[in-house]
């Protein structure tokens, strides 16, 4: 059996570095008008997408039991949609699972 070199690999598949993990991007909030948009609502819930619900003056307030929604009663400031967005964006991203080079959780 001959020496082996610095170039030579034993076990190359074992002790090569694997490349770095792939996560899933994060998602983009969808901004739905409340009541109207309520038939939308449900297909976004269903695929787990954030959304923000503008409430139209004078209407109930919708139920939020799903940490990827809020909502906002329209008028609104144009801080507090954003502030409500990033929320929702982060929420979104402890969610998202990390996937292995196979694809794998």
């Amino acid at each position: 059996m001959g020496q082996l070199t610095g170039t030579d690999t034993l076990h190359r598949p074992e002790t090569f570095p694997k490349p770095v993990l792939r996560t899933v991007p994060p998602m983009d909030v969808v901004l739905l008008r409340w009541p109207e948009e309520s038939s939308r609502r449900t297909e976004l819930e269903v695929v787990a997408r954030p959304r923000l619900l503008l409430v139209e003056p004078g209407e109930p307030p919708p139920d939020c039991r799903d940490p990827l929604e809020d909502w906002i009663r329209l008028p609104a400031d144009d801080q507090d949609v954003r502030a409500r967005l990033s929320t929702l964006v982060t929420r979104s991203g402890i969610e998202r699972p990390i996937l292995d080079d196979d694809g794998l959780l």
